[in-house]
């Protein structure tokens, strides 16, 4: 009966800390499917122009035209080794919109396919005030050895 028990609670706690975040999500249509976000790195670099700046619980990363902002209550930071950096495809930041936009209308056609219902594509994303169909995470080299690994938002600039 130990064993049976124990095995449930085993159970139960893998299951409710393996869950994905709501915010690891989007969907096109209200009620829709849900799609899991790709995860799209981006390395800040001081010296080459990228400018960091904090304010109370938010930072701000100003990175290739792109503005991206990590509030600690909000938001995860994890430390990991300068080793990892090799691990993690780096995108650039000036093409994130691109390949924003480029996903966005292949995830569309796909949904109209698997759902036969025929809304014509639009021309534009959506308005909001932060990009929602990319997980974007600022690396950052604090010294030889160890990196720190923002989860950030990623706003529109003309907001």
């Amino acid at each position: 009966m130990k064993k049976i028990f124990c095995i449930l609670i085993l159970c139960i706690s893998f299951s409710l800390f393996g869950q994905s975040k709501e915010s690891d999500f989007f969907n096109f249509y209200k009620g829709g499917n849900k799609y899991k976000k790709p995860v799209k790195n981006v390395l800040f670099d001081s010296s080459s122009g990228d400018i960091k700046k904090e304010v109370d619980n938010t930072i701000y990363f100003y990175i290739g035209g792109e503005t991206f902002i990590y509030d600690s209550k909000i938001n995860k930071k994890v430390t990991c080794t300068f080793d990892n950096l090799k691990k993690y495809k780096l995108e650039n930041p000036r093409s994130l919109t691109d390949n924003e936009y480029l996903y966005f209308k292949k995830k569309i056609s796909v949904f109209q396919k698997e759902t036969k219902i025929k809304r014509p594509i639009p021309n534009s994303m959506p308005l909001s005030r932060n990009h929602k169909y990319f997980k974007i995470l600022v690396l950052e080299k604090t010294n030889k050895s160890t990196l720190l690994k923002y989860e950030v938002d990623w706003v529109y600039s003309t907001f």
